[in-house]
């Protein structure tokens, strides 16, 4: 996983690395579709709902997928023991139950609604013991990253498969930017994926030192 390359950059540190936060958001796409707006029909831009869990140590993106939330859906590959940070549509007593049975330390803001069941009092009881330490918002960077670094996904038939590749590209600039702070030496990235694929990442420019604002990948169906 290219989460995993970034997160061996930041082992020698010897901090921990395994607290991550779930979020989600509607992307952009480059598709058109009519909409009412104002009582009037208008083209606006699809979106496509998507939630990520991020590892907050490196903000790399370690799993994506079409909108959900079920936690376990996206944290199977997780070692025992790491944190989870969820709002409160993740406030789900499945949620609960996978994080006792995966030994996943979950701390998810409660819903405004009376607790019922032991289970979810107790996870309850867990967010106000530990509000202090809950960093959710950490999880939204991947996102403002995304837009700064103006990644486009024109990938219609796929759009799930086309965010997961959005993100790769966000962990692929993450990955080239931890070594150039380790290196301090401005670099050149060029990523091209096989035509097999349909989908092409090009012009993945980083001039670090330099300007921030040629991060750019795009990314374009192959017709």
């Amino acid at each position: 996983m290219l989460d995993d390359k970034v997160a061996a950059l930041y082992a020698k540190f010897d901090a921990f690395l395994n607290e991550f936060a779930i979020d989600w958001t509607g992307i952009p796409c480059d598709s058109l579709v009519e909409r009412d707006v104002s009582m009037k029909k208008r083209l606006v831009k699809e979106t496509e709902d998507i939630t990520i869990l991020t590892r907050l140590i490196t903000n790399t993106v370690r799993a994506v997928m079409a909108h959900t939330n079920k936690i376990s859906a996206l944290s199977t590959s997780l070692e025992s023991g790491s944190i989870i940070y969820g709002d409160p549509e993740f406030d789900v007593k499945a949620n609960y139950l996978d994080a006792e049975e995966g030994k996943l330390d979950v701390l998810v803001k409660p819903k405004d609604v009376e607790a019922r069941g032991a289970l979810r009092r107790s996870y309850i009881e867990k967010y106000t013991r530990n509000k202090d330490r809950y960093r959710r918002r950490l999880g939204e960077r991947p996102f403002g990253n995304a837009d700064k670094r103006s990644l486009k996904c024109y990938y219609r038939k796929n759009k799930e498969k086309g965010m997961k590749l959005y993100f790769c590209a966000h962990d692929i600039l993450a990955y080239f930017s931890t070594l150039h702070q380790n290196t301090k030496l401005p670099f050149i990235v060029k990523m091209r994926f096989h035509p097999h694929q349909q989908l092409e990442f090009c012009s993945a420019i980083l001039f670090f030192g330099w300007s921030r604002r040629g991060d750019k990948v795009y990314m374009r169906e192959d017709e």
